[in-house]
């Protein structure tokens, strides 16, 4: 059996899998991350690789959070590491004889697109709104990375002017990320309620507000919260017009959405489809298939396995 290691690098926790061409996993381990600086970081996946034990040669592809000049193995950004410019693939080349580095999304797409939600399009767009707002996309079945690797940065896309705009994990101001990624929600609270919007459940002086959550919201949209309702459809707005502007752009066959924020807010998932209902192009809405993510936490190391079994050819 041919097999290949899939590698999820998230900002809390680390995963490996033994996946085979067919993208079935074989075996999976994960642990804690530690120290995230880029060494302490090869010495947990080495750690995690002892645990797997994958057969001599077995192709490696990497999947993390951040902007990736996959072609060169850089990693440009990555907030929730506290990286930027740095050489990443060749820390892994040095320790492991090489490995793919590759954008989570893209990952993520390429497992969707093929074992997932988009399987049998050949066109698939995957969009995840968690702690930050993360795109990829596979046309004509393959996976768009873009001059340098860094296609597809849709939470990085301008919004709101700059001028005007919030500031965002990756320090620029203005992203779509900054009004949308879970991160940013109780901010975004905040902001509703210093503008003299009513609530039934917060105040802009508790302390409480800064630990609010995308499940704290909806239960209190879903109960008619004017504040909590008044972020959601803010969110939905520039998400669903974002949307529509891929759909024009890409015209892609299916659409997946996922991530923790949309999973655990169905009356802000609503509002999102509503609005890309609105904001996109007729003709490319109608030959559009839009399903939730079926994956789950397993869609990452499936196409980052699906992705080094490519290498290998």
């Amino acid at each position: 059996m041919s097999l290949a290691v899939g590698v999820d690098l998230g900002g809390s926790t680390l995963r490996a899998a033994l996946v085979d061409a067919q993208g079935d996993i074989v075996r999976a381990v994960r642990r804690p991350l530690g120290e995230r600086s880029p060494e302490a970081v090869v010495d947990q996946l080495a750690l995690l690789l002892g645990e797997l034990a994958p057969p001599p040669g077995a192709p490696m592809a990497v999947g993390l959070a951040g902007s990736i000049r996959s072609h060169g193995g850089v990693v440009a950004l990555a907030p929730n590491l506290g990286w930027r410019e740095l050489p990443f693939g060749a820390l892994l080349a040095a320790r492991f004889g090489g490995a793919r580095l590759v954008n989570d999304l893209g990952a993520i797409t390429v497992g969707e697109a093929e074992r997932g939600a988009g399987r049998g399009a050949r066109d698939v767009v995957c969009v995840f709104v968690g702690t930050g707002v993360g795109m990829g996309a596979v046309v004509g079945g393959a996976l768009l990375e873009g001059h340098g690797g860094l296609a597809a940065e849709l939470g990085h896309a301008k919004v709101v002017e700059p001028e005007q705009g919030r500031l965002c994990g990756c320090g620029e101001r203005g992203c779509l990320e900054a009004y949308v990624g879970g991160r940013h929600l109780p901010a975004l609270l905040g902001e509703q309620l210093a503008a003299g919007v009513a609530s039934d459940r917060f105040r802009a002086d508790d302390p409480v507000l800064a630990s609010v959550d995308a499940a704290v919201l909806e239960e209190a949209a879903a109960a008619g919260d004017p504040a909590a309702l008044a972020v959601w459809r803010r969110a939905a707005e520039l998400l669903g017009r974002a949307l529509g502007t891929v759909i024009a752009v890409l015209s892609p066959r299916g659409l997946v959405l996922g991530g923790g924020v949309l999973r655990r807010a169905p009356h802000l998932r609503a509002l999102v489809g509503e609005r890309l209902q609105a904001n996109g192009p007729r003709p490319q809405l109608a030959e559009l298939v839009i399903r939730d993510s079926e994956l789950g936490d397993d869609a990452g190391l499936v196409g980052a396995g699906l992705l080094a079994h490519r290498e290998r050819r």
